[in-house]
């Protein structure tokens, strides 16, 4: 008898259906499911087809045929999935579109559609990993899940071009050789040059690897090595031509593709064709002059030549292609680079090159602003090497100038070097000071180390440089400014004396009248006070930075007795505060140097002299000084005549000299009019 149908797995799957299928509607029941969907970007296409789909899964669960409607499900599910897969690939989300693309496999492992979705997404995915730093195994996974499923695809170019790519990023070479053969063998003759470039890359990177490997093995193999490539089995000379032929067929169809002419120069140099490898690389640039690697590619294939012949072929590749500013920063920087060995030997004709060099160098910063930080990095060099040049040509002056000028570069410039072949513009006013030093030119030293303290203030030398050429040219004048006022006023019957001193202002006897001697020494005079004031204050920069030296807070305090009689109060606490230092420091049980020890010493000695000269010139205590004038001849480490003889003789009253004759300076700062009477 009839029943009521009983309800079976089919009617339960018809939620899940219902739910899969969303807001889509079924149209046209009869129409049979499609075998594959068009790509996720064909959006028009998939609705329908889903629609369809859903209508032709219910139909079948009405009518109880389950195996269909579960057909259909998995269908719909497939093109769901597939569609996720396209559109995630398209945002360059390769795991989203592997995990989306994995389900539509299960379904149709054999999808064309889908096994394109896994091969391009699995070789971006590769991509990210190595961006990411992770491990190799697994980025081997990647690539090894990319080109199976570029394997999988039925043979087409691009198909071919990306198994290819797989295979060589396994470093698996003579397989990607041959994907990439075929990719060539089935190019369409009618294929747009678009269409064809990228298989025509895959062919030339491809022969291109297989003939560096090689030649790599057969190298290896002559010279009895372990070789570290595979043999592939074909002769390198017969992969060389391979190459040379896919390079050259790429030039073709890419003239402005950096790589491709990059990659004919260096199948050459591989090769041992420099020659023609710069010719190409030079034909590289007349399409893209501003790329960089074809420069540095075309200097190294002519690094063979010698420097100088670097330079010349530079020099011409830049005045064919003026527009070129790689090419300007290439050749200021070598014609830098093979003047360096010549600017002790020659240096008046190399300073005219480091100036050539500046000039190409900053033309090539104007071509290209991007390059500018490296141009100036190379255009301070070539200002240190023109001031190395006037230093060595012995234009002391021209070349501090030129040092300092480094600053005018950018700041911080002076400090900058070429290592021990042309060294920094610091060390040249250091080695500037330090020939003055040697001529005798103290005021010439003393702006050399007054410059290095402005440049690099906290350091105690050269503040303590500083100050100690600037106390010895402030005595200098001190005593040409003397030995002038003495010639005015008729002390000096000697007349080679008489006339070293006129010397010394380029005087001839007939000019020097008092009134212009008086004059002359006055100027002298000045120029003293200046230069121990200067003295000073370098002093108490030192004294800031170094408050342990003995040696530099004595003499910081030394400026003000003897010279500018001034800040006296400091000056005896800064000499209280030496011999103190002195003392404890002597007695620390440090274990010092024959060197060191005898400097300490020598320091607190001069404290201790230092403090009777300003008790008794100063403060008219010669009872007070006499202690501190015994005890600094006691400590030495050297003999004191001038306490021994002069100093200590005039306080205990055994003299009968006045003070300016036993101690000069008393006369310090007094104008010439006092000194002529």
């Amino acid at each position: 008898m009839p029943r009521p149908r009983p309800l079976h797995a089919g009617l339960l799957l018809a939620p899940v259906l219902l739910t899969a299928c969303g807001s889509l509607q079924a149209t046209e029941p009869g129409k049979a499911p499609p075998a594959e969907v068009m790509p996720a970007t064909v959006q028009p296409a998939q609705e329908p087809q889903a629609a369809d789909l859903s209508a032709r899964a219910i139909a079948a669960i009405e009518t109880g045929d389950l195996e269909l409607a579960t057909g259909l499900l998995a269908e719909l599910r497939f093109n769901e999935d597939l569609a996720k897969g396209q559109a995630a690939l398209a945002a360059g989300e390769p795991e989203d579109a592997l995990v989306a693309i994995d389900r539509a496999l299960g379904v149709h492992p054999d999808s064309p559609a889908a096994l394109a979705v896994k091969a391009d997404g699995a070789m971006l995915l590769a991509t990210r990993m190595i961006e990411r730093g992770m491990g190799a195994q697994f980025v081997e996974g990647a690539y090894l899940d990319a080109l199976d499923a570029y394997a999988s695809l039925p043979r087409t170019p691009a198909s071919c071009t990306g198994a290819s790519g797989a295979a060589a990023m396994l470093g698996r070479t003579g397989v990607a050789l041959e994907f990439a053969r075929e990719g060539i063998e089935l190019l369409d003759d009618e294929a747009t040059p678009a269409e064809r470039a990228p298989v025509q890359r895959a062919w030339a990177q491809a022969a291109y690897r297989a003939y560096t490997a090689q030649l790599t093995f057969e190298r290896q193999d002559a010279s009895g090595e372990e070789p570290t490539a595979s043999d592939l089995g074909v002769p390198a000379d017969v992969l060389f031509n391979e190459a040379d032929d896919a390079l050259n067929q790429l030039v073709a169809y890419q003239p402005e593709e950096s790589w491709t002419w990059v990659t004919l120069g260096d199948l050459m140099l591989w090769a041992g064709y420099t020659g023609e490898a710069s010719t190409r690389f030079l034909a590289g640039l007349d399409h893209l002059p501003s790329d960089r690697t074809l420069v540095e590619r075309y200097q190294a294939s002519l690094a063979g030549q010698g420097p100088e012949a670097v330079v010349d072929a530079l020099a011409a590749a830049s005045s064919r292609l003026p527009g070129s500013a790689p090419l300007a920063l290439a050749l200021g920087r070598e014609r830098l680079r093979a003047a360096v060995p010549n600017h002790t030997a020659d240096p008046a004709a190399t300073y005219d090159v480091f100036v050539q060099a500046e000039s190409e160098l900053a033309a090539a910063r104007g071509l290209d602003p991007a390059l500018t930080s490296e141009c100036l990095s190379w255009e301070v060099i070539a200002r240190a090497g023109q001031a190395w040049c006037a230093y060595n040509d012995g234009d002391l002056d021209a070349a501090a100038d030129i040092f300092l000028s480094m600053e005018d570069v950018f700041e911080g410039g002076m400090s900058w070097s070429l290592g021990t072949e042309l060294r920094s513009g610091v060390d040249g006013l250091f080695f500037i000071g330090d020939q003055e030093r040697q001529r005798g030119d103290w005021e010439a030293a003393a702006r050399a180390f007054e410059a290095l303290s402005a440049y690099q203030p906290g350091d105690s030398n050269w503040a303590n440089n500083a100050g100690f050429f600037c106390r010895d040219a402030a005595v200098e004048h001190e005593l040409i400014g003397g030995a002038l006022c003495d010639l005015a006023a008729g002390r000096i019957d000697d007349e080679a004396k008489a006339a070293e001193i006129l010397g010394l202002v380029r005087l001839n006897a007939a000019e020097a009248t008092p009134e212009l001697l008086m004059a002359l020494a006055d100027e002298h005079f000045a120029s003293a006070h200046d230069l121990a004031e200067r003295s000073y204050q370098a002093y108490l920069r030192a004294a800031e930075l170094a408050p342990e030296d003995v040696r530099i807070i004595n003499d910081t305090a030394l400026i003000s007795v003897y010279y500018l009689h001034t800040e006296l109060a400091r000056a005896e606490e800064l000499l209280l505060e030496a011999i103190r230092m002195g003392e404890e420091q002597l007695a620390d049980g440090t274990e010092r140097d024959e060197e060191t020890l005898f400097d300490l010493t020598e320091a607190y000695g001069d404290a201790l002299q230092n403090l009777g000269v300003l008790r008794m010139m100063h403060q008219d205590d010669a009872a007070g000084a006499i202690p501190l004038f015994e005890k600094s001849v006691e400590v030495g480490p050297l003999p004191r005549p001038l306490l021994t003889e002069a100093l200590l003789p005039w306080c205990r009253g055994e003299m009968a000299e006045p003070l300016e004759r036993v101690m000069p300076e008393v006369h310090w700062g007094r104008p010439a009019s006092e000194r002529v009477q």
